[in-house]
C-alpha cells in the first residue's frame, strides 16, 4: 500500500479545497483509496476480438497457422479436434446470433456461408477452403446493413461484463483460436488450473477459505481493527463475497459471469492479503493455511 502517495493526495486536496474544506471530503478520499478496485471491468465487447469477422490477412495467416500448430495442439492426445471445438462454440455463440438477425427480418445467408466456410477451413486447412473464406467474408463485409445489424447483436448481448457468463465451449474456442495464432490468452488455462487446485485443496480435506477467514476474524478481532484496510465495510464485503465465488468455482467451474471471474474475484482476494500483510499477524495453522490458499486462488489476477 503506497501510504506516501495517498499521504500527498491528501495534502494537494486540502490546498485545493483551502481552510473550509469540510473534512467528509478527506473521509470520503480516504476511504476511496483504500477500497479502489485495480481490476475494475468497463463495459466493452469481450468476446469481439472473438466474433470479428476475420479480414483476409487474418484468414490467410490463420490457414497457414492450422497446418503448422493444428498438429501441436493435438499431440498429447487429450485435445478435441480444431473443428469439433469450432462446432461447439458455433452452436454456443455464432448460431444463436445468426437465429436473432434471422428472426428480425435480416437476410443472414452470407453470415451463415462465412461460418460454414470458417468451420470448414478448421476441417481441413487447404488452400481451396482459404480462398472460399476468403471470398465469403468479402461478400459478408459488403453487405453494410448486416454487418451494422451483426455489431449491434455483439453489443447488446456480450457488451456488459456481469451479464456474460464463463462458458466451456466460447473458453475452449478462445483458447485454440490463440494456440494456433500464437497469440496469449491464459483466461481459460487459468480458469482449469484453479478448478483443479481447488479440487485437490477439498480432497486433502482442507476447510475452505471463507471457513478459514472467518476463524481467524474471530480469533484477532482486536488486531484487524488495527486494520486501515478492514475497518471499511465494502471490503469486509468483498472479501467474503471474493471468497465465496471461489467456493462457488470449486463445485461449479462454468457458473460465474466475467465480471465475477476477473474483477471481484481478484479483487477480494487481493483486498485479504493485503491486509494479512498490513497487520502481520502471528502465523498460526489457520493463516499459513490461508495464506497457502490465497497463492492457489491468486493465480488467475
Amino acid at each position: 500500500m503506497n501510504l506516501k502517495k495517498y499521504f500527498s493526495h491528501s495534502v494537494a486536496l486540502l490546498l485545493v479545497c483551502g481552510a473550509k474544506c469540510d473534512s467528509g471530503y478527506i473521509d470520503q478520499d480516504k476511504e476511496g483509496y483504500y477500497t479502489q478496485n485495480p481490476y475494475e471491468l468497463n463495459e466493452r465487447t469481450l468476446l469481439k476480438d472473438t466474433m470479428t469477422i476475420l479480414p483476409t490477412d487474418v484468414i490467410t495467416k490463420l490457414s497457414k497457422k492450422l497446418a503448422t500448430n493444428a498438429p501441436k495442439w493435438l499431440i498429447t492426445g487429450t485435445e478435441k479436434q480444431p473443428y469439433a471445438i469450432w462446432k461447439e462454440f458455433f452452436a454456443e455463440i455464432p448460431a444463436k446470433i445468426v437465429a436473432t438477425l434471422k428472426e428480425k427480418g435480416h437476410n443472414t445467408l452470407p453470415l451463415e456461408d462465412y461460418y460454414g466456410k470458417l468451420g470448414l477451413l478448421f476441417k481441413t486447412a487447404t488452400a481451396t477452403n482459404e480462398k472460399e473464406l476468403i471470398v465469403a467474408a468479402q461478400k459478408l463485409q459488403a453487405d453494410a446493413n448486416l454487418m451494422q445489424a451483426f455489431e449491434k447483436c455483439i453489443i447488446e448481448r456480450h457488451n456488459k461484463p456481469g451479464t456474460i457468463y464463463l462458458n466451456k465451449p466460447t473458453l475452449a474456442y478462445q483458447e485454440l483460436l490463440c494456440f494456433i495464432l500464437e497469440k496469449t490468452n491464459k483466461l481459460h488455462i487459468s480458469l482449469k488450473k484453479l478448478c483443479l487446485n481447488l479440487k485437490k485443496w477439498a480432497e486433502d480435506g482442507h476447510p475452505t477459505g471463507w471457513a478459514l477467514w472467518n476463524n481467524i476474524q474471530n480469533k484477532h478481532k482486536e488486531q484487524l481493527k488495527c486494520s486501515q484496510l478492514y475497518k471499511y465495510t465494502k471490503n469486509r464485503q468483498v472479501i467474503k463475497e471474493s471468497l465465496n465465488l471461489v467456493d462457488q468455482l470449486a463445485n461449479a467451474p462454468y457458473s460465474l459471469s466475467y465480471k465475477d471471474f476477473l474483477e471481484i474475484l481478484p479483487y477480494g482476494i487481493k483486498q485479504l492479503k493485503d491486509i494479512l500483510y498490513e497487520v502481520r499477524l502471528e502465523e498460526d495453522d489457520d493463516i499459513k493455511l490461508l495464506k497457502t490458499y490465497l497463492g492457489i486462488v491468486s493465480s488467475i489476477g
